[in-house]
């Protein structure tokens, strides 16, 4: 019996150090964290959800992805624009154009731009938007990505009283929006 229990237990060993070769460090890594990866409508892109965040398909009907943490009132949808679509368009542009759409939208709206960033290597452009919808106060992160093809716009919004807790779990989200 104790044979086939050390037997056992080397195959375990095996299988999982198999695991980690097939799938990489990272993937096992998030398996035990509870992280999981979404994956757009069409399969070109991808984020990775932390523990409790879901799937949601009712933020918005443009979005390509779409996820929530509802109990901590944390929000991502993730809209992706080819640049075959636009003449002489840059990430500045692009920026001004979707930010726009969003201030319109809001009372009491204020801006402010973040330092720039890289998400997996592409230039993104990153800006903090305040304002009142229906009466509730919302901060967002609006990020512009700016990849080979396309652009792609990555909102990311909660509460203002909860923004300064949650502003480096959305960052997190954000962070780990690639192409596939």
């Amino acid at each position: 019996m104790r044979k086939g229990l050390k037997l056992l237990f080397v195959a375990l060993i095996i299988l999982f150090a198999a695991v980690i070769v097939i799938s990489g460090e990272q993937a096992v890594a998030g398996i035990f964290s509870g992280e999981t990866s979404l994956k757009s409508i069409n399969n070109d892109s991808q984020i990775t959800l932390p523990k409790g965040w879901k799937e949601h398909k009712d933020l918005n009907d443009a979005a390509d992805l779409q996820a929530a943490y509802l109990r901590k009132e944390l929000y991502i949808i993730v809209l992706s624009e080819s640049k075959e679509d636009f003449e002489k368009m840059t990430i500045e542009k692009h920026s001004d154009l979707t930010r726009g759409g969003i201030v319109e939208s809001l009372t009491s709206s204020e801006e402010k731009r973040l330092p720039d960033v890289k998400i997996n290597g592409n230039p993104a452009i990153q800006y903090e938007i305040s304002g009142v919808i229906g009466n509730v106060k919302i901060t967002y992160i609006h990020t512009t990505v700016e990849t080979k093809e396309n652009y792609h716009q990555i909102l990311a919004w909660t509460l203002k009283s909860r923004y300064k807790k949650n502003k480096p779990e959305l960052q997190k989200v954000i962070q780990s929006f690639k192409e596939i």
